[in-house]
């Protein structure tokens, strides 16, 4: 269950002993009790409890809200990942349903952020402002398209670890998202084969071939005898 809107002095002891009475349970009912935090040891104000049954999580999610050191908590069911096949034919079994709902990551964890649906005049300080909450941010890339210059709406942010990037994700999935500049943020982790090679700006296909200005195509007829250049070819008759 995620516990999200936490007062920075909530702890994990803190937020066992709320659950425990709210629900009447003994912690041994509980798998563990974990509040987010920072790389400077900061809470990140929210957390995740994971009970023996899933009736004592049902339970949890219903609670919905509780005041928690004069802040409104909010309690919500994770989604569990589905174990994850290594045959990319299982993991995305069609175009339609790539990314239906974004209901869990794609990609195995890793320590770089893929995230989609991004407002073209967004910035890397913005990315950084948000992430750097989460952990040491040391790369963010927003790739470009390669003819017109402009962002594809989507970048990249790295990590110093997977765990930042991990927090990142639940976040995402599990809490209240992240939202810039009016627009939902979609996350998964990076692929792990990274980023596809740019495309050549002339081809979408590969390299075209310069076959010179189109005057000067078909200097030669069908015969296979020189033709006379007109005024201007550049081309060379020697044989």
């Amino acid at each position: 269950v995620f516990v999200g809107g936490l007062s920075w002095n909530v702890d994990n002891e803190w937020l066992s002993e709320v659950v425990c009475g709210e629900l009447e349970i003994k912690e041994e009912d509980m798998i563990s009790v974990r509040v987010a935090r920072n790389h400077m040891g900061r809470s990140k104000g929210f957390g995740f409890v994971e009970f023996t049954t899933p009736e004592l999580a049902n339970r949890a999610a219903a609670l919905e809200s509780r005041d928690i050191d004069g802040r409104e908590a909010q309690f919500r069911m994770c989604l569990p990942v589905a174990p994850r096949s290594d045959k990319p034919s299982d993991r995305r079994p069609n175009k339609v349903n790539r990314r239906p709902t974004r209901l869990q990551p794609l990609n195995p964890a890793s320590d770089t952020l893929w995230i989609g649906n991004m407002p073209w005049q967004a910035t890397r300080d913005d990315l950084e402002n948000i992430f750097s909450t989460f952990g040491v941010v040391t790369r963010v890339s927003i790739p470009t398209d390669s003819d017109t210059g402009k962002p594809r709406g989507i970048a990249y942010v790295q990590f110093d670890s997977d765990e930042p990037a991990k927090d990142a994700v639940d976040e995402a999935f599990c809490g209240n998202g992240f939202e810039l500049d009016g627009r939902n943020l979609v996350l998964d982790f990076a692929s792990p084969t990274g980023q596809a090679p740019p495309r050549s700006p002339r081809s979408p296909g590969g390299p075209r071939l310069d076959r010179g200005p189109r005057s000067d195509r078909g200097s030669r007829s069908m015969g296979g005898k020189p033709r006379t250049p007109r005024r201007g070819a550049s081309f060379d008759l020697r044989e």
